[in-house]
């Protein structure tokens, strides 16, 4: 399977438009505390996100939202230790609409191979099976 991620560059020109920024955060870092950085550049956006990534860590997450360019000031494309990370109020549109489409299972529990290769062609057809949960979005 071809896995395509924000490291390729025609994945990233379908999330950050040009001039727009992006912020990528990591959680639990070493256990502790988040780092995050704000990107308007891919390449240095690649550099950051590897070298952050090889430090223990408990999650990767990046702003699908439109954010207030000023955000950059903070971390210009490089990441850091913070406390100060994008909130609603630096959102200045929305572009994607995220849904998350899991089976019904205990807290902490991350989905098997098979579950996560059964989501991949249609996620959408899954709805209709009762073991997973239904959400009203509107």
């Amino acid at each position: 399977m071809n896995k395509l991620t924000l490291f390729d560059a025609k994945i990233w020109e379908q999330f950050v438009k040009p001039g727009e920024v992006m912020e990528a955060r990591f959680i639990k870092v070493k256990g502790r505390f988040t780092e995050s950085g704000y990107f308007d550049d891919h390449q240095a956006f690649c550099k950051g996100v590897k070298q952050a990534d090889a430090v223990a860590h408990g999650g990767a997450y990046f702003t699908l939202q439109v954010i207030d360019p000023r955000l950059l000031g903070r971390a210009f494309n490089r990441i850091k230790q913070t406390d100060l990370t994008t909130s609603d109020a630096n959102v200045l549109a929305y572009r994607w609409l995220p849904v998350d489409i899991d089976p019904v299972r205990p807290a902490g529990i991350a989905a098997s191979d098979a579950e996560l290769q059964a989501a991949l062609p249609s996620p959408a057809g899954h709805r209709s099976r009762s073991r997973y949960k239904r959400t009203r979005i509107l």
